[in-house]
């Protein structure tokens, strides 16, 4: 008797969470929808145009400059200095990868702060706006963060 109704109530379990992972699907494919048709209103906006634009690029700059100037060279090396202090000279090493780290902090902005741009389009457009001109602002700051490492490591041999 206790081993029915145990199994009842797992049947029940079973059939409930099953309902709930159906409407997920379907309330997750709507979300995205929604985010869609955000996202494609924002795009006809020129500031919109603008802003994601000047991140895509300085992304693609923060990607280029250490895959141009140190790749090939890096790949051969055990450790390459990734961050030069006043007092201590270099201070920390790592795998030739971490140069691409300020590029990959970049796509994470880019991503971050898009999503959150799409979420806040209909409650506050100047909230939106202003998420995507800080992307370019921290790029900016991205890019100047691998142009000092990547003179670092041209310079350190």
């Amino acid at each position: 008797m206790i081993r029915q109704d145990l199994l009842a109530k797992l049947d029940a379990f079973a059939k409930k969470m099953y309902t709930n992972n159906i409407y997920n699907q379907f309330f997750m494919k709507k979300q995205l929808k929604n985010a869609q048709v955000v996202f494609a209103e924002m795009w006809k906006k020129k500031p919109v145009q603008l802003l994601f634009g000047a991140s895509i690029i300085l992304l693609a700059i923060t990607f280029l400059i250490p895959y141009l100037e140190l790749y090939p060279e890096v790949m051969t090396k055990t450790a390459v200095p990734l961050h030069y202090n006043i007092h201590f000279g270099v201070d920390m090493f790592g795998a030739w990868w971490r140069v691409f780290t300020p590029s990959i902090v970049g796509l994470l902005i880019i991503m971050i702060n898009t999503i959150f741009a799409i979420v806040y389009w209909s409650k506050d457009k100047m909230l939106s706006y202003s998420l995507l001109l800080t992307s370019v602002v921290l790029h900016v700051f991205l890019i100047l963060a691998t142009i000092f490492m990547t003179l670092l490591n041209l310079s350190y041999d």
